[in-house]
C-alpha cells in the first residue's frame, strides 16, 4: 500500500525500509533551522512546488527520492516529505554560495541559485536551473531542462542521459573541468597594462597595441577567451568576462608583432600594419590585413578573406577596397588559408600564397616569382605573371576540379590531380608553360606561339597554339576563352563552374577575367561581412 507523510512526519530507518523507500544510517528528526520549508509554492501561474529555502551555507543539502518522496539532508539533519500532491521540488538558494546535490531526486525540480558561487546537480527529470549571479558549477542529467546561468563566469554540463530541447543561456563554459583553474585566471587578468587596451562594445571585443612588437596569445576555455600578451620581461592579461562576443577585433602596431589566436572560434579582424608579422587566426571566418613589410598568415579554419597589405585588390579590376591606415606592401608575404573556403590577396611582390582545404580563391596579383598553390578542394587561382621566364609566376591548382589562370606575363601553370581548366590571357611575347596533370584538362594558350608543357594522363584538350603540348589523350579545340569555357565545363564538377556558368559563357578574355574578379567585387566584401559563414560562391546568388 501507499504511505504518504507529512510535512512534519519523522521516521526511523526501520520504518523507511520497512516502507521500500530508503535506508537511512540514523533516525531523520528534522532539518536544520537553516532551512525554511514552504508548501503550495506556485510557479509559473499553475505548477506548485514544496520549497526549501537555505539561508546559510554551511553544508551541502542532499535531495533523494521520487514523485511521492523527498528525504532532505543538511550536515546530520534530514526529514522525509510527501510531495505526491506537488509538480515536484523548489529549492532556494542563499546569497553565500551553496553546494546543492539533487542528483539522486528522480522528480522535477525548480532551482534557484543565489547571488553565490553555487555548485548545483540535478536528477534525470525535467528539471529547470536559474543559477542566478556568481560563478556557478550546474550539472543536470535530464532530457529537456531548462537552464539559464545567469551573471558570473558559469559552467554547464546538461544533458548527460541524452539530449535535450533548448540549451542552457548565459553560460560560458560547457564543461566544468579546472573551473577553479580558469576564474583564478579571469581574476588575475586584469588589462593590457603598458602593452595594449582592450574594450568592448555592442558584442566586439577590440584589442590595440601600445607600444611596437608584442607577442599575442588566445586562449578559449568554452566561451569565455583570454589574451595574453608578453615584451620581453613585461606581460599582460585581458578577458572580455563575457561570453557575448560576436566578432574579436585586433590592430597591432608599426613593429614586428606575433598574434596566435588558433585557439579561437570567434570570428576576427585582424590589422597588422607596416611591420613583419606572423599572425594565425583559429576556427572563425576571419578578416586579415597584413599590412605593408613581409608578413605570414595563417587562417585556420573558417571561411576567410587574407590580404598580404592594406587593401584588396584584383589582377583585373584593380583595387576593390582599402584601408583608411596603413601602405601598401614593400615585401614578400606568405599566406597560407589551411581549412575553408578562402579568399586570398597577394601584393605586388614575390608572394607565397596557399588556399589549404575546401574552395579557394586566390589572387596573386603583380609582382615577379609569386607561387600559388590551391592543394585540395575546388580552386580558383590567378596571377599576372612575371616580366621574365626566369621570374615566372608559378600556379599549382592541386587535387581538385582547379581553374588556374594566367592574366599576363611569363607563368608556368599546372592542373593537378583532377579535370582542370589551364588558361594563359598573355600577349605573344612571353613564355608560358601548361601542364594539365591527371584527369581531362582543358589546356588555353594566348601568349605564347610555342608553349612548353604536357596535357598529362587522361583525355585532354588544348586551344590556342598548342603545337608543342604533349597529351596521352588529346583534342585541339577552337581558338577561344569562350570555346574553351565551355568545354570545360562539361568535364569539370564544382561549384565555382556552376556558379560562373562556364557551360554559357560568351565572351572574351577581358569577360573572363571580370567574371572572375565580380566574385570579390565590393557588393560581395559587404555581404560577407555581415555574413562570414558563407562561401563566395553562395554569396554571388544572394548579393
Amino acid at each position: 500500500m501507499r504511505i504518504k507523510f507529512s510535512k512534519l512526519t519523522k521516521m526511523t530507518a526501520a520504518l523507511a525500509v520497512s516502507m521500500g523507500v530508503h535506508t537511512v544510517s540514523y533516525a531523520c528528526t528534522g532539518l536544520d533551522s537553516s532551512i525554511n520549508v514552504t508548501t503550495n509554492t506556485i510557479h509559473n501561474g499553475m505548477m506548485t512546488y514544496l520549497s526549501f529555502t537555505l539561508t546559510n551555507n554551511r553544508h551541502t543539502l542532499h535531495a533523494l527520492g521520487g514523485d511521492n518522496f523527498v528525504k532532505m539532508t543538511y550536515g546530520n539533519t534530514c526529514e522525509m516529505f510527501d510531495i505526491s500532491n506537488y509538480n515536484g521540488v523548489q529549492v532556494n538558494l542563499s546569497n553565500y554560495g551553496n553546494t546543492y546535490n539533487g542528483q539522486s531526486l528522480h522528480t522535477h525540480q525548480l532551482i534557484h541559485g543565489g547571488n553565490g558561487d553555487d555548485v548545483i546537480r540535478t536528477g534525470n527529470k525535467v528539471d529547470y536551473v536559474y543559477s542566478g549571479d556568481g560563478n556557478d558549477q550546474l550539472f543536470t542529467f535530464g532530457d529537456t531542462d531548462i537552464v539559464d546561468a545567469g551573471g558570473g563566469i558559469d559552467c554547464a554540463e546538461v544533458g548527460t542521459a541524452g539530449s535535450i530541447a533548448q540549451r542552457p543561456e548565459n553560460h560560458e563554459l560547457s564543461s566544468c573541468a579546472n573551473f577553479s583553474t580558469i576564474i583564478s585566471k579571469t581574476q588575475s587578468c586584469t588589462g593590457g597594462g603598458a602593452l595594449f587596451t582592450d574594450y568592448y562594445v555592442n558584442g566586439v571585443w577590440g584589442i590595440q597595441s601600445k607600444i611596437n612588437s608584442v607577442s599575442y596569445t588566445f586562449e578559449q576555455y568554452g566561451e569565455l577567451v583570454f589574451v595574453n600578451a608578453t615584451l620581453g620581461n613585461s606581460t599582460a592579461c585581458s578577458t572580455p568576462n563575457t561570453s557575448n562576443i560576436d566578432l574579436i577585433f585586433a590592430k597591432l602596431s608599426s613593429g614586428n608583432d606575433t598574434l596566435n589566436a588558433s585557439a579561437v572560434t570567434y570570428n576576427m579582424t585582424v590589422y597588422g600594419l607596416e611591420g613583419k608579422d606572423n599572425i594565425t587566426t583559429g576556427s572563425g571566418h576571419d578578416w586579415v590585413f597584413g599590412g605593408s613589410n613581409k608578413d605570414t598568415i595563417r587562417g585556420g579554419a573558417g571561411n576567410d578573406w587574407l590580404m598580404g597589405d592594406s587593401r584588396i585588390e584584383t589582377d583585373k579590376r584593380g583595387v576593390v577596397f582599402t584601408l583608411p591606415l596603413g601602405s601598401s606592401a614593400t615585401a614578400q608575404d606568405k599566406i597560407y588559408g589551411q581549412d575553408g573556403h578562402d579568399v586570398i590577396f597577394g601584393n605586388g611582390h614575390s608572394d607565397h600564397l596557399e588556399g589549404g582545404n575546401g574552395d579557394d580563391l586566390v589572387f596573386g596579383n603583380a609582382g615577379d616569382k609569386d607561387r600559388l598553390h590551391g592543394n585540395s578542394g575546388d580552386d580558383i587561382l590567378v596571377d599576372s605573371g612575371g616580366n621574365k621566364w626566369k621570374k615566372r609566376a608559378k600556379l599549382w591548382g592541386g587535387s581538385g576540379n582547379d581553374i588556374v589562370l594566367c592574366e599576363g606575363g611569363d607563368c608556368e601553370l599546372f592542373g593537378g590531380g583532377s579535370a582542370d581548366l589551364v588558361a594563359s590571357f598573355s600577349q605573344y611575347n612571353n613564355d608560358i608553360g601548361l601542364y594539365g596533370g591527371a584527369g581531362g584538362d582543358t589546356l588555353y594558350n594566348r601568349g605564347d606561339q610555342y608553349p612548353e608543357g604536357t596535357g598529362g594522363s587522361g583525355n585532354d584538350r588544348c586551344h590556342g597554339p598548342c603545337d608543342l603540348i604533349k597529351s596521352a589523350g588529346y583534342g585541339i579545340g577552337g581558338d577561344s576563352i569562350e570555346a574553351a569555357a565551355n568545354y570545360s565545363a562539361g568535364v569539370m564538377t564544382a561549384t565555382h563552374e556552376q556558379t560562373l556558368d562556364l557551360r554559357n559563357f560568351s565572351g572574351n578574355h577581358s569577360d573572363f577575367s571580370k567574371l572572375i574578379a565580380d566574385l570579390v567585387d565590393q557588393a560581395a566584401l559587404d555581404y560577407w561581412q555581415n555574413n562570414r559563414h558563407q562561401s563566395i560562391y553562395v554569396i554571388e546568388g544572394k548579393k
